[in-house]
């Protein structure tokens, strides 16, 4: 599924440079014979290459914000996976309960449930 994600976003960002390059007039003729694009070009081109980072970098924040999870949040759901894989034996405590609840906004008592991977 990673794989399959990281080609569609490959395929998705190649597209959405392409769009970007031509509209602010970006000429593949020029550039393979040598020439220089338009200076109008190539402030588009800089703009491109500053402004779409920073929203980037802008939504990274916004869905740190939203979904912020910790080391330690993160390894409590990878032993509780562990758990449910039967790889751990271990009980769970209270503590691992509350954040395995406070990460996935489920109820510790339901959070495997099936009917929950329709949930939005």
């Amino acid at each position: 599924m990673a794989t399959f994600i990281r080609k569609i976003s490959a395929g998705v960002s190649a597209a959405v440079i392409g769009i970007l390059l031509s509209a602010v007039g970006y000429d593949e003729v020029i550039a393979n014979s040598g020439g220089r694009q338009s200076l109008g070009t190539q402030q588009g081109i800089s703009l491109i290459f500053i402004i779409c980072p920073a929203i980037l970098i802008t939504l990274l924040f916004v869905v740190a914000v939203i979904f912020p999870i910790t080391g330690k949040e993160f390894a409590v759901i990878q032993k509780d996976i562990a758990r449910r894989k039967g790889e751990d034996s271990s009980a769970p405590t209270e503590e691992e309960k509350r954040i395995c609840e406070k990460v996935t906004g489920f109820a510790y008592d339901n959070l495997w449930d099936i009917k929950n991977s329709n949930k939005k």
